[in-house]
């Protein structure tokens, strides 16, 4: 189970595990500030499908995430530079997601994950972050790299 915000990610994970057809039920996000009746009508809301996780035989018969959105394609020059810095950042108990990868406008677009870190603070700041990301990807078009911070908002 995950949330919608980290749809892509679980997804990622999956495949690096070697389960790229993982079935995974995903709900609404944010899980941890929402009120508890509206859990649980999420959850009453999730019973079929989570019926159908367990029981289809065929992939294809898994329901689809009603807010599926197609993860950024795979893209040889920048996906090595995103898991280096995602590597930099779980290593602090952060994570990295991907949001946009735009080639035509030489833009990515990236959102910093904070939850659950022992460490907030130690999470390197946005700033460096995204001139660190701009710099490896400079030969490649990217002009332009912004990163979500939740500490900022």
């Amino acid at each position: 189970m995950t949330t919608t915000k980290f749809r892509d990610l679980c997804y990622q994970v999956a495949d690096q595990l070697g389960v790229p057809e993982a079935r995974v039920l995903v709900v609404d996000h944010p899980l941890g500030a929402t009120p508890q009746p509206t859990i649980l009508d999420w959850a009453d809301a999730a019973v079929d499908d989570v019926v159908k996780l367990f029981t289809a035989t065929d992939h294809t018969a898994i329901p689809a995430d009603p807010t599926d959105k197609a993860s950024p394609p795979a893209d040889p020059e920048i996906d090595p530079v995103i898991a280096q810095l995602q590597g930099v950042i779980r290593a602090d108990g952060g994570d990295l997601v991907v949001d946009t990868i735009d080639r035509a406008a030489g833009r990515v677009e990236l959102s910093l994950v904070v939850e659950g870190a022992e460490c907030i603070e130690c999470v390197m700041p946005r700033a460096f972050l995204e001139q660190m990301a701009l710099t490896q990807m400079a030969g490649s078009g990217i002009t332009s790299v912004t990163i979500k911070d939740p500490r900022e908002d």
